[in-house]
């Protein structure tokens, strides 16, 4: 078997009409301020001087009031203001008001009325027990909570399942049936810019101009796409067509107005003036939105909105279920301090038509014994946030679908599940076409990678990751970043990279040799996993265009900060070398993280990983290099991983246990930081 069959890959299947879900419901959402532009032009010699000097202290106002953390270090083609764009405003709410309290002993069919029944804002809370149920957990309307004692105190152990979206669950947000072949509403998008223009699109754009705005209001979620790449354009190419042309099996992701529709931005309706409207910031998010591909807008009716699942067990190894906690069509939902246990036939948590949900403080244990084995997966949703979960013994923790402007961050994985022996699945992985504009961030993992399985990939984001490129046994694929062929543009900075004794080459890369592939820091470029072309071509644009910045790897042995691994000369797109070696500690939280990063085993440093952090505690692998030079932590997730007792198997998990107000007293104050 070819190598190149060995990644994971997706036969998701469009649901018929009996098996989407009918039921509506209302959709409300805050506004985001929009990101004012960074870009300033320079004055003419001939303004007067007073007009200049005004222009330039607005200008540095703005800047230092608006510019993203990254402003410096990458171009803003490449990437965009996460902390605006990911996950609930102000955070996971937190309800105080309890609907009614259940006991062990009452069904599916009873919660699922409590939860119906609730006043809005309240909480239905489950007390401490096990809940045989033979049934779903079905919230089929809005602003509510299902809440446990925590994830060792309340299990749902399930026996039966239900429809929700395109695949069975045991936990279903739902209330609206729009899908990729059936959208609600749709119209042509015209053009987007402050104000539009028709044919002009303008990224970082808070106002876009539709072909028609019937049946839309503000608080609905616009979802902007357009048609993919039918040819190479040379830069960005977004492209789901089987062969050597860019995916293996063909794209399983097309948006709503037809196939072949993967570029997919969510986004918030703030206002709405005649066919102009006014979306949530940082706009627009990427730039090769265009006239010569059609570009669309979709969205749902009814989706459900603000409801969430707190401090619960949930146990699928019974009912099979095929992901067991599904966000369909859902808005600004989450789920929090959750165990889920068993594994889906396909995944944890699946999202399907969804934007800003949240998975955060969980614990996800289990596979299903097959490579369809998956953590949490995005497919065709976007701007979510999965933040400090371990992820326990599951193939592959985060499976990126088509869908933009998310953050993945300070994730712990171990033990990953792998059905073929010797391989190692990647513990990130963008793998559906139109995954661009994501953010990783902070993880503890084996791997990130981009495939070619069911098309290309575009403009993804590395920082400050400790991904070790091994986990076990696996002598296959045991890389620290797998990129393939039109996997372009991607932002590598920051990371701690490789195991010690373990990895001998510092990458693979297409145009170049293929020799010690599985035993490198970087795979990039090829065809294949193997450093070939067995099924899709070779990309040496993918190669020319990754921008690697501040990365520390065993191989090397010291931090890179290398001109030439910067892209400065490329065009469009290109990235000039950044002026200074300082990082920031984030590029998506303002500050320490104090509600969960501390621990009862001690606060954690921060920021916990990179190429200024010293002192560190990881220590992988042998050698001199086994320590990566002091250069990461152990972050709060794997903390409670390792502190955290085993019955057969599984961690006791309880977030309450683990996770707490950070206490900062004597925390090394960053040296790290820079003002802008």
């Amino acid at each position: 078997m070819a190598k190149q069959s060995q990644l994971v890959s997706r036969p998701h299947v469009d649901p018929t009409a009996s098996e989407r879900l009918l039921a509506r419901g209302p959709i409300l959402r805050q506004s985001n301020e929009p990101e004012t532009s960074r870009r300033q032009g320079h004055a003419s010699k001939n303004r007067a001087l007073i007009f200049s000097l005004g222009l330039l202290g607005l200008a540095l106002t703005v800047g230092l009031t608006h510019a993203a953390p990254w402003t410096g270090i990458l171009d803003p083609t490449r990437a965009i203001d996460w902390s605006a764009s990911a996950g609930i405003p102000g955070g996971v709410p937190n309800r105080t008001t309890i609907c009614t309290t259940l006991s062990p002993g009452v069904t599916a069919a009873q919660i699922n009325s409590a939860i119906s029944g609730c006043s809005t804002n309240g909480v239905v809370s489950l007390a401490a027990g096990t809940y045989n149920l033979s049934g779903p957990i079905v919230f089929a309307r809005n602003d509510v909570v299902l809440r446990g004692a925590g994830a060792d105190q309340t299990k749902l152990v399930f026996s039966g399942t239900g429809g929700c979206g395109n695949t069975s669950s045991v936990v279903c947000f739902s209330t609206d049936g729009q899908w990729s072949g059936g959208p609600d509403h749709q119209t042509t998008w015209l053009g987007a810019g402050n104000p539009p223009v028709s044919g002009t699109y303008v990224q970082g754009a808070t106002q876009v101009l539709l072909g028609s705005v019937s049946g839309l209001s503000v608080g609905q979620v616009l979802i902007l796409d357009q048609q993919d790449d039918a040819s190479d354009t040379g830069n960005v190419y977004i492209c789901g067509f089987i062969g050597a042309t860019c995916s293996s099996e063909g794209q399983a992701s097309g948006g709503g107005r037809g196939g072949n529709h993967a570029i997919m931005q969510f986004a918030e309706v703030l206002a709405i003036n005649g066919t102009t409207v006014t979306i949530a910031g940082p706009g627009i998010y990427m730039p090769t939105i265009r006239t010569g591909q059609s570009p669309g807008a979709w969205w749902a009716t009814t989706p459900i909105k603000n409801a969430g699942i707190e401090d619960l067990l949930l146990d699928n190894r019974s009912a099979g279920a095929g992901s067991i906690t599904v966000f369909n069509n859902a808005y600004r939902c989450w789920m929090k301090g959750i165990a889920s246990i068993g594994g889906g036939s396909r995944s944890h948590v699946d999202q399907q038509y969804s934007a800003g949900v949240v998975i955060r403080d969980s614990y996800f244990w289990g596979a299903s014994g097959a490579n369809l084995s998956y953590g949490v997966e995005t497919w065709m949703s976007g701007n979510t946030l999965v933040e400090n979960n371990i992820f326990h013994h599951v193939t592959s923790p985060l499976l990126i679908g088509a869908g933009m402007g998310s953050v993945f961050g300070y994730n712990y994985s171990v033990d990953q599940y792998s059905v073929n022996a010797g391989w190692l699945y990647p513990s990130t992985m963008d793998h559906d076409p139109g995954t661009a504009m994501n953010l990783f961030e902070g993880n503890a993992m084996a791997s990130g990678a981009q495939d070619t399985i069911h098309g290309s990939h575009a403009m993804a984001t590395y920082f400050r990751n400790r991904f070790s490129g091994y986990d076990g046994t696996q002598t296959s694929q045991t890389v620290a970043f797998l990129f393939q062929s039109f996997s372009r543009y991607a932002n590598v900075i920051g990371n701690v990279l490789g195991r010690s004794g373990y990895h001998n080459n510092y990458q693979s890369a297409y145009g170049g040799s293929s020799a010690n592939c599985d035993t490198s820091i970087y795979n990039i470029g090829w065809g294949d996993t193997g450093c070939g072309a067995v099924t899709i071509n070779g990309d040496p644009t993918t190669v020319k265009t990754i921008m690697r910045w501040g990365n520390y790897d065993v191989v090397s042995g010291t931090v890179r900060f290398v001109s030439t691994e910067v892209p400065s000369g490329t065009s469009p797109y290109g990235n000039a070398v950044p002026a200074s070696q300082t990082l920031p500690a984030s590029f998506y939280l303002t500050s320490l993280p104090t509600t969960w990063w501390g621990t009862p085993w001690g606060t954690p440093a921060w920021p916990p990983v990179g190429p200024d952090v010293t002192g560190g505690d990881v220590t992988e692998g042998s050698g001199a290099k086994a320590g990566l030079d002091g250069h990461a932590y152990k972050i709060p997730a794997r903390l409670c991983y390792e502190n955290t007792s085993t019955t057969s198997g599984i961690k006791n998990f309880n977030a309450r246990n683990c996770y707490q107000t950070a206490k900062t007293a004597g925390l090394s104050a960053p040296t790290n930081l820079t003002a802008y």
